[in-house]
Formats: C-alpha cells, structure tokens, sequence
C-alpha cells in the first residue's frame, strides 16, 4: 500500500513538473511571437543629421597576426580558359 502511495505521488510530481515547463514554454514561444510580429510592423528607425565637409582620417597601428576562421577552397566546374 505505501509502495503504491509512493509511486503514485512520484508520478503525479513528475507530471505536474513536466506540464509546468510545458505550459511556461508555450507561453515564452507566444511572447516571442508577438515580440516578432512587432519588431516586424514597427517603422524603421532612422537618425538623421546635417551634412558637413571635414577632413576624414583613418590611422591603424598594430602588432600581431591574422588568421581566416575557415579555409575554403575556389574552383571552377569546367576546365578550360
């Protein structure tokens, strides 16, 4: 009798845990949605600032080495000039 007492309560914890993080998953999948459809309806945001002639000076010192993150290899499917 208190094996069954045991195991019933296990499972229903266990349950009750598991429709929790279902039902709170829903809702954050449905704030996002609205989020989206927001972000998607909403005007652009523009700056706008007066137009003015200067001098523009890029200067760049550094010490070290570059690395690509990928190495691809290019080449063309048919052979020839």
């Amino acid at each position: 009798m208190k094996s069954r007492i045991f195991f019933l309560m296990t499972v229903l914890l266990f349950g009750s845990l598991i429709g929790w993080r279902l039902i709170s998953k829903q809702q954050d999948k449905a704030e996002q949605d609205k989020a989206a459809l927001s972000r998607k309806s909403a005007p652009a945001t523009v700056d706008i600032a007066e137009a003015t002639r200067r001098d523009i000076i890029h200067k760049f010192e550094g010490i070290g080495s570059v690395e690509a993150p990928f190495n691809i290899k290019i080449a063309s499917k048919v052979t020839g000039l």
